[in-house]
């Protein structure tokens, strides 16, 4: 039964990122080889105490992503809880922006009916990140994406960029927003590390949430 749930798991996860993936690494070539294109490098990882129903992959070059299919989409959501480093997610209804699409009961694994606010948060000691995003779920879309927050003691930020990737979500293909930026990260008082990180939001037809990091 498992072996079986691991495998639905994965040919999900395979399909969603195939896209997305290739897309961070032409922005990222810097952080992971090509052939870590192959989504076969992504394996899952414990990720420490998280909410119920949250699977975290990681791949060769420490990107990660959180799959809530099986997760209670209700309140805030904890993605990942090792060390320092901790990913959380909001999800907010919004109940007062007009939309045709009716409201009722939050289903396991996709978010509310109707709008909402998703915020994705992340946090390492040295750096934390977020954004908001307005997003809906029949038909599933991003509607916009605000607030973009980079911050941290000894993080000098030379670019950023908050955008919608992929406005709408259809089939075999997710919607797509980013956070991503370049600079450097003093992690020892002494010496600046380059780099460029993201923090991904993806939403599928069917309302399920994936969210991908690297930091």
């Amino acid at each position: 039964m498992l072996d079986h749930h691991y495998r639905i798991t994965m040919s999900i996860f395979r399909k969603i990122f195939t896209a997305s993936t290739a897309l961070y690494l032409s922005l990222f070539s810097s952080l992971c080889p090509v052939s870590a294109a192959d989504n076969n490098d992504y394996h899952e990882i414990d990720a420490g105490d998280i909410t119920p129903g949250v699977m975290v992959y990681e791949n060769e070059c420490g990107e990660k992503a959180a799959i809530l299919d099986d997760a209670v989409l209700d309140g805030t959501i904890v993605l990942y809880n090792v060390g320092n480093e901790l990913i959380t997610l909001d999800v907010t209804p919004e109940e007062d922006i007009a939309s045709p699409y009716v409201y009722g009961p939050w289903s396991q694994g996709t978010i509310p009916n109707g709008t909402s606010t998703l915020t994705p948060h992340y946090s390492n000691g040295f750096v934390t990140a977020s954004f908001q995003a307005t997003v809906q779920k029949s038909p599933a879309m991003i509607r916009n994406v605000y607030n973009p927050g980079i911050t941290g003691v000894l993080v000098t930020v030379n670019s950023s960029n908050l955008s919608i990737v992929r406005g709408s979500a259809s089939t075999g293909s997710a919607a797509i927003a980013s956070l991503t930026f370049v600079g450097s990260v003093t992690q020892d008082g002494y010496t600046a590390v380059p780099g460029s990180w993201y923090l991904t939001l993806e939403l599928d037809q069917a309302g399920h949430t994936w969210i991908g990091w690297n930091y």
